[in-house]
């Protein structure tokens, strides 16, 4: 399992204008879990039948349209090991995913193949992918986010901030991939230099820093690992 660091990073935050393309999910984030409602980076198993991955969407109040490109790696350079399944299980609490082709394209890009579905009234927080092990070889892997889009009711296409990716069996690396989690403090004043607490796996050698957000810009940033 890769190493927490904590990394304290002095930034100027200057405020623009907001971009004109910018829409109501614009300071949504992904990130990868292996539970539901909380986020957990490792599974130190690998269950004989099939075992579920969570999206975990925050932050995003207005998701008509989800366009999710995920990616993972095994410990053998030459195969993925794992196999994405579909699954039409409905629950409460997090949408569903089967390869079946989608309506249509989105924002006329034609390229995704699999469906994600989300029970009436859900708010769109999460997203359950099911994996399955064919051969049973329990191998070591990593899982990442590549982009996630939003689409919101007026049209308005939106790329959350993404939050790191997760490990099966403490990765392909001793550290697994690196990532942030978590940002501190939540509420930045945007008149005086500030000092952020960025919390995350694999950040020893990280030495650079950039933060999404529609209105801020990041000047003079000093990263000091702590």
């Amino acid at each position: 399992m890769g190493r927490s660091h904590t990394t304290t990073v002095l930034v100027l935050l200057v405020l623009i204008a907001q971009p004109a393309h910018a829409g109501n999910n614009s300071a949504g984030t992904a990130q990868l879990s292996w539970a539901p409602d909380t986020v957990l980076v490792d599974r130190t198993g690998v269950p004989s039948t099939r075992f579920p991955l969570y999206l975990l969407i925050r932050h995003a109040s207005d998701v008509q349209q989800l366009a999710v490109t995920l990616r993972w790696r095994s410990s053998m350079a030459d195969n993925p090991c794992y196999r994405l399944v579909p699954d039409n299980t409905v629950t409460e609490a997090c949408g569903w995913t089967d390869d079946t082709q989608p309506d249509g394209p989105f924002q006329g890009d034609s390229s995704y193949t699999w469906s994600i579905h989300f029970p009436a009234g859900s708010d769109k927080s999460c997203v359950t992918y099911w994996f399955e092990d064919p051969d049973g070889s329990a191998r070591p892997a990593d899982f990442s986010l590549a982009a996630v889009k939003a689409l919101d009711s007026s049209g308005d296409e939106d790329d959350l901030a993404l939050l790191g990716g997760i490990t099966l069996l403490g990765g392909t690396s001793p550290r697994g991939p690196s990532g942030a989690t978590q940002m501190l403090p939540l509420d930045v004043p945007l008149v005086r230099p500030t000092t952020l607490t960025v919390l995350g796996t694999g950040l020893a050698d990280v030495t650079g820093l950039t933060l999404a957000r529609p209105i801020h810009e990041v000047e003079d940033a000093r990263l000091v690992i702590v």
